[in-house]
């Protein structure tokens, strides 16, 4: 019989192409008929050896091993060519060998693409179908409440609600880019196209507050008025109870101590409701942001003006003679700084005994460090009395503590030289 030479290379792409048919026959580990398919097709082919290892999309690892029984054939065959003729041996093993989920990440649907990943922003159910509350949103618009007054039941204010929908856009385009479905600078695009969106929807859900507060409410109907005292409490919403105690006699001052003020918490608390309300005012479009801070500094000043007034006879003020001479200390000899301290009774009693100053200083319980220091409380004290009392002011206050302070450690260091 005559000899046909075959060429390696056409062989295995024969056997690749079987091969690839076979991918596509659900078998168990060993296949039977597959081998003997496959014998039959190469049955006049010679000096076939080898081994080929496949693992699949599927998870399935596939070896065909191929041997001839002619060792002759195998002597003789010369430069990679087969002879025809020889008989031929064909294994196939077919073993599933792990999930592909673990061998990869598994990759999204054919249609998979920014419709199902990115929101639907088209209206204003959109916005709730988005927040993941459709549901209730749903069921609060049955009752006939407004889409402003749905978002506030369930939470949300204009400034939360397209907070959150930026958070929920940012994050939905993240994961297409990890699909490689957009690059960075689509990303880019896309989150502000879709902010723009949900700015848009969220306005018009909350377009029905704007537009009443625009035709029903003033400026003077949200600003306190501050121009009495009256108006302080008022403000503060504690008038009724000021009233009944102010009927009773008691002064401003005992008034606002009756209802836990004093005159630096009254301050703070009037201060934030006045930028509580021109806050409001802004939001509804009254002013603007440099009229908000002229405001919230004209209202602050009135504030200020009338809590002084209310707490300007905490103390009883000096008679109409009295001026800084009878609030300040005298502060010109060793006795004055005694005197000042309040114990020149025990300290006199102690130098008749024969005892040094620096001695009737120690005795009292003094060191040049300590009496300084409280010469100092005492003087700052005073000051403040005469400022709130309207006798000096700010400036003259820092003059004259420095002043007072210097004569202090001028006698407190005469005590201690000796």
């Amino acid at each position: 019989m005559k000899k046909q030479k075959l060429n390696r290379k056409l062989l295995l792409g024969f056997v690749s192409i079987l091969l690839l048919l076979l991918l596509f026959v659900p078998t168990a580990c060993t296949m039977t008929g597959d081998t003997e398919l496959i014998e039959g097709i190469l049955q006049n082919i010679d000096d076939i050896k080898g081994e080929i290892t496949i693992l699949t999309e599927d998870g399935q690892e596939i070896t065909i091993k191929i041997t001839s029984d002619n060792t002759e054939n195998d002597q003789s065959s010369e430069g990679g060519d087969l002879e025809v003729g020889s008989p031929i041996k064909v294994s196939i093993d077919k073993c599933d060998i792990v999930d592909t989920k673990i061998l990869k990440e598994e990759k999204p649907s054919t249609d998979a693409d920014l419709a199902t990943i990115l929101p639907s922003l088209n209206s204003s159910e959109d916005v709730f179908k988005t927040l993941g509350v459709w549901e209730d949103a749903h069921a609060l618009r049955e009752k006939g409440l407004s889409w402003s007054h749905v978002a506030g039941e369930l939470g949300y204010n204009k400034e939360t609600m397209y907070a959150e929908l930026r958070e929920i856009i940012e994050e939905r385009l993240h994961h297409a880019k990890e699909l490689g479905l957009i690059n960075y600078d689509r990303f880019k695009y896309k989150f502000n196209y879709f902010s723009e969106l949900a700015l848009k929807w969220v306005t018009k859900i909350f377009a029905d507050v704007e537009e009443k507060s625009s035709m029903d409410v003033k400026l003077a109907d949200i600003l306190p008025s501050l121009n009495c005292i009256e108006d302080v409490f008022k403000t503060l919403g504690v008038w009724e109870d000021a009233h009944a105690l102010r009927e009773k006699g008691l002064s401003w001052s005992h008034v606002a101590g009756e209802l836990g003020y004093n005159k630096e918490t009254m301050y703070a608390e009037l201060q934030e409701i006045i930028e509580e309300r021109l806050h409001h005012a802004k939001e509804l479009g009254l002013i603007d942001y440099d009229q908000f801070k002229y405001k919230f500094n004209y209202f602050s000043e009135l504030a200020l003006k009338w809590v002084t007034k209310i707490f300007a006879d905490v103390e009883e003020k000096p008679s109409t003679n009295a001026d800084l001479a009878t609030i300040l200390p005298s502060l010109n000899s060793i006795e004055d700084v005694f005197k000042t301290l309040g114990v020149w009774e025990d300290a006199h009693a102690l130098r008749e005994k024969g005892l040094s100053w620096s001695h009737v200083a120690g005795e009292l319980g003094y060191n040049k460090e300590t009496m300084y220091a409280e010469l100092q409380e005492i003087i700052e004290e005073r000051l403040h009395h005469a400022k709130e009392l309207g006798l000096i002011n700010y400036d003259q206050f820092k003059y004259k503590f420095n002043y007072f302070s210097e004569l202090a450690l001028k006698w407190v260091t005469k005590i201690f030289s000796e």
